[in-house]
């Protein structure tokens, strides 16, 4: 009997393999770092994606953003990222690192060895203490701080063995690590000793400078050995909030105030003064503050010569009746609420 015979096909068992290639590692720049130092990197190479994570052997290198050791990356193109790396103190190991980029597609990861070697601080120049300013005043450095998004205003204190100048300290800022607005605005006011002063510096960023940048400090002793101290902040783009909405204070062109010849403060006053103003001086802290009451502000307006500006002197003495230092100073009028007239005012004590 004829049986008829069915032919059922084996199912066919595939090994799927995947088309995803690698990434590769070409370079890291810049290759070198000091521990201690936030410091902007770009890696170039082949295959990288959006999420891709970069970790270097040996720990002791974060991310600036996050402190975590696993680097988060922005990535430009598919052969270039960056990263933000903070080298932290006491990871000097006298070995070159291995850098691992790892995509997060599972097409795997690539290794670029030797990729960044730490130096140790020689700590003979030390920079610290720096101060931004921020929406909320001047404030102490933080990671990712939130800063001013129209001028670049800070302080730092430096102290060196070796002392330092006592005009001029020989010092740099720059912006991802490039030299910002040719320093213009910069200060260094010593303190007794000439070994330990602080260095102000203000100037305006160039248009469209927004999001996460390194600010960065350089500064050499007399001996001509040098600190660099960076700072990881965020920039926010300007708002309409943002932008002058207040009176400027113009002060006079004597620089170095005393009692006989104090620099006169003018500001413009809009709209009816019904309550105290505040006159602040600030450096790298709060100086001076003065309250003038409507009862004088409504008098320096009548006696006036220009109409709606009051004329403020100050001797340049702090609230604790000391000769302030040399420096950029931030000077507001506020009446409690609102600011009312902010400038600059530089001292400078030959």
């Amino acid at each position: 009997m004829n049986k008829s015979l069915s032919f059922v096909p084996m199912a066919l068992c595939c090994l799927t393999l995947s088309s995803l290639a690698a990434p590769t590692v070409t370079s890291l720049t810049p290759a070198a770092a000091v521990e201690g130092r936030i410091m902007l990197a770009t890696i170039e190479g082949t295959g990288f994606v959006s999420g891709a994570t970069v970790t270097f052997e040996a720990g002791g290198i974060e991310d600036a953003r996050t402190a975590a050791e696993t680097i988060s990356t922005e990535v430009k193109s598919a052969t270039k990222l960056e990263v933000y790396l903070n080298v932290t103190a006491g990871s000097f190991t006298g070995a070159a690192r291995d850098l691992t980029v790892t995509n997060n597609d599972g097409s795997g990861s690539g290794v670029l060895l030797g990729a960044l070697n730490v130096t140790s601080n020689s700590g003979a120049t030390v920079i610290n203490r720096p101060k931004f300013s921020a929406p909320g005043g001047l404030t102490d450095y933080t990671s990712g701080l939130a800063i001013d998004p129209t001028t670049l205003y800070f302080s730092a204190v430096v102290s060196a063995d070796a002392g330092l100048s006592t005009g001029q300290i020989n010092a740099k800022v720059l912006l991802d690590h490039q030299l910002f607005a040719d320093n213009l605005g910069s200060r260094f006011s010593p303190e007794a000793g000439a070994k330990t002063g602080t260095f102000y510096y203000h100037a305006d960023y160039a248009a469209g400078t927004t999001g996460d940048h390194i600010v960065s400090l350089y500064a050499e002793d007399d001996s001509g050995t040098p600190d660099i101290y960076d700072c990881l902040v965020s920039i926010a783009a300007p708002t309409a909030e943002a932008k002058v909405t207040y009176s400027p204070v113009l002060p006079s062109a004597n620089k170095d105030p005393t009692a006989a010849d104090p620099v006169v403060l003018q500001f413009k006053i809009d709209g009816p003064v019904t309550r105290p103003l505040t006159l602040r001086i600030h450096g790298s802290s709060m100086v001076f503050s003065r309250v003038i009451s409507p009862a004088k502000i409504l008098s320096a307006l009548a006696a006036t010569t220009e109409a709606g500006y009051v004329d403020e002197p100050w001797d340049g003495r702090t609230n604790i009746g000391r000769p302030a230092r040399s420096g950029i100073y931030i000077v507001t009028v506020d009446d409690g609420e609102q600011i009312r007239a902010k400038g600059k005012l530089v001292i400078f004590r030959p």
